[in-house]
Order: C-alpha cells, then sequence, then structure tokens
C-alpha cells in the first residue's frame, strides 16, 4: 500500500546500519565490518547547493535559538 509504512521492514533496514539482525541470539557470529559503497563519493554537493543548504541549517538554527527548544531524536 502506497500510503503505508511496512514498519518492521524499515526497522529492520535501520537497524542493518549499525548491527546484524538477531546478533543477540548469535553472540560469537563473526560479523563483518560496514563498508561503505564506492559510489559514496559521489554525494558531493556543488558550491550553489552547498551555500544553500547551510543557509537553511542557520535559519532552522536562528528558528530554534528564538523558541529555545531543543531538537529531540
Amino acid at each position: 500500500m502506497p500510503d503505508h509504512v511496512d514498519w518492521m521492514r524499515f526497522s529492520d533496514e535501520i537497524e542493518s546500519i549499525f548491527t546484524t539482525k538477531g546478533l543477540e541470539k548469535a553472540p560469537l557470529l563473526e560479523i563483518d565490518q560496514f563498508q561503505p559503497p564506492v559510489d559514496w563519493e559521489r554525494n558531493a554537493m556543488s558550491d550553489e547547493d552547498a551555500g544553500i543548504c547551510l543557509e537553511a541549517l542557520e535559519r532552522l538554527s536562528e528558528k530554534v535559538s528564538d523558541t529555545n527548544k531543543q531538537l529531540s531524536h
């Protein structure tokens, strides 16, 4: 369904970044260290996009400071 999230699949995917699923049941399992894909280096911004991003972050910072709100995770 396009308007729903498969929460278990989503959660498993996010957790897979940090650990192997079911590791608590197999503590002696040998785990390979995460290696980012080779194409990660392509994630570069143009100077113009970097400037826009910096401006947005500064505006967000100002809003948070103005309202004394803490961003939580």
